[in-house]
């Protein structure tokens, strides 16, 4: 497996497998209103804008995108220290569990700090079991937050990297 920088043509597959993710992995945290509206059409003229900027890396096993990362600027209000966010991380469910993830979590974190960010975070659901994933590999529980998704308030936990 490698991870690069993902190109244009990956658009498609990275919004693919977003969908999928969301789909599957956040049923009955994220109201199923908003999991059934998601449009991979839609979500891959966003995903290009992030190519176009170079900020997604996909990880390639034989000749198929099965999974990326995005980083970009800060989102989270709640944490103004943050220089960076990783904004999100998804694999094909099917590879779930077999260390892809964190590969692209440590390509993603070995990039903010070669572009001279020292602090980091990400936002996740509170109730994903992925919270786990994250701290194991070094983040540091530092607030929560509420999204609102379909008139419903959501707990987010925000964690943060030092590079």
């Amino acid at each position: 497996m490698i991870i690069r920088m993902a190109k244009e043509k990956d658009a498609k597959k990275i919004a693919a497998i977003m969908v999928d993710s969301w789909q599957k992995n956040f049923k009955g945290i994220v109201p199923e209103e908003v999991l059934h509206g998601m449009d991979p059409v839609k979500t891959s003229k966003v995903i290009n804008k992030s190519i176009n900027n170079g900020n997604i890396f996909v990880a390639v096993q034989e000749n198929k995108v099965v999974g990326f990362v995005g980083v970009g600027e800060n989102r989270i209000k709640e944490c103004p220290k943050w220089e960076a966010e990783i904004q999100a991380i998804h694999v094909n469910y099917d590879v779930k569990g077999s260390g892809i993830g964190t590969q692209l979590l440590e390509k993603a974190l070995t990039e903010l700090k070669n572009r001279k960010y020292k602090v980091v975070g990400l936002s996740v659901f509170e109730s994903n079991p992925a919270n786990k994933f994250y701290k194991k590999h070094g983040g540091y529980l530092v607030g929560k937050h509420q999204k609102n998704m379909s008139e419903e308030n959501l707990i987010e936990n925000l964690y943060e990297f030092q590079l």
